[in-house]
């Protein structure tokens, strides 16, 4: 059982948490831990298609991601460049000394298990700050980071949308908050 203090709070009542956050109309809970509490219902709530148009590189042509099919909705705009807490499935994409330092957050399973491309609003590229985070797979966890909300690009292709610079993996804030009641 939570205490009443453990109970996420609505962003949208104005509360200012510990982070400085104050949002009227976000997509977001304000958690326990002074940052937003964001899902994937939220993140990926809203129509996002990649539209393609195709390049010619030495005579052969290849699609390339150039931009969404619409606008990321303003409650979504919100979050940008704020302190979240996101749950999804690692996917690592680079990892030092056992622990993964860039990796994708997932929605769901379907694209480590199954091979299934997710939609642009169906993951967050996350570059951990600092040492990494142990990778575990086929279990959701949560990261806790600052959080880029925008299309980005490289080479003018199209990337993703969503980036968070990742502060902790929920597991070690869970062994920072033992460590301090002992």
């Amino acid at each position: 059982s939570s205490s009443p203090r453990n109970q996420p709070t609505p962003a949208h009542r104005g509360i200012r948490s510990p982070c400085g956050l104050s949002h009227p109309e976000t997509a977001a809970t304000q958690t326990n831990r002074g940052c937003l509490e964001i899902g994937f219902d939220k993140l990926s709530g809203f129509a996002a298609e990649v539209l393609y148009d195709e390049i010619v590189t030495n005579g052969v042509t290849f699609p390339r991601a150039s931009k969404m099919s619409g606008e990321i909705p303003q409650a979504i705009k919100t979050l940008d460049s704020q302190k979240v807490a996101v749950k999804g499935f690692m996917l690592p994409l680079k990892q030092e000394n056992g622990l993964a330092t860039d990796f994708i957050l997932l929605r769901n399973r379907m694209m480590c298990c199954y091979g299934m491309m997710p939609k642009i609003n169906e993951w967050v590229h996350v570059r951990m700050i600092g040492k990494g985070a142990q990778c575990i797979m086929d279990t959701p966890v949560t990261i806790y980071g600052k959080l880029h909300v925008e299309e980005y690009r490289e080479n003018r292709t199209m990337l993703g949308i969503y980036r968070l610079d990742g502060e902790k993996r929920s597991e070690e804030h869970t062994s920072e908050l033992q460590s301090l009641r002992h």
